[in-house]
């Protein structure tokens, strides 16, 4: 399976980065500045820097390399992952290297990452997205796909930027509203119930 990142402002698709080296961005993503004797200097700016970290995440993952994954995170950041207790700090690290061992241990792990957005406020920044994950069991080949909402908060620390927070959760499958907003016959769904 080939693996992407897709980066998708208001869900149009900009680039794909495929392989552990992400393909040249538009010319939005890169910015122009003038040197002192008057040329253009081409600079990759924060958001294809972030762009790439996110193809170092995916590959991490996609490749098994607990130490790479390790290395996208800040020294000290928050997890709060879909379907595990919440971490901060350093016993954040201690979580995600032991859950990722085991992880790597039973599965190999094909992953995509969708972005949907990067947003850039000086040494601080965001991104949200989806990743969609296929867990191919080593022991009986077994694959289980889920798709994951997700959002982090990115530090640059001493010049390279760090994902110093995550939540993701599970998607859920689209739901159809009501043509009203005030209709009050309408039946809500909560979980597994129907209620009228």
């Amino acid at each position: 399976m080939r693996s992407h990142i897709m980066f998708c402002p208001m869900v149009r698709l900009v680039s794909a980065c495929v392989g552990a080296r992400p393909l040249p961005f538009t010319p939005a993503y890169t910015s122009s500045i003038a040197n002192s004797s008057g040329g253009a200097v081409m600079v990759q700016n924060d958001h294809y820097e972030i762009l790439a970290a996110k193809t170092e995440y995916r590959e991490a993952y996609n490749s098994g390399d607990l130490d790479c994954l390790l290395n996208v995170f800040a020294a000290q950041f928050t997890d709060c992952s879909d379907g595990e207790p919440s971490f901060d700090g350093e016993e954040a690290v201690r979580a995600l290297r032991q859950r990722v061992r085991e992880l790597f241990q039973r599965f190999r792990v094909e992953m995509v990452v969708i972005v949907i957005d990067v947003v850039v406020k000086g040494n601080f920044a965001y991104d949200r997205g989806w990743h969609k994950v296929r867990l191919i069991s080593k022991d009986t080949g077994r694959i289980a796909d889920t798709k994951y909402r997700y959002f982090e908060t990115w530090a640059k620390q001493s010049g390279t930027w760090k994902i110093d927070y995550i939540i993701t959760n599970k998607e859920l499958p689209p739901q159809m509203l009501s043509e009203e907003d005030g209709d009050s016959n309408a039946a809500v769904t909560t979980g597994s119930q129907t209620i009228a």
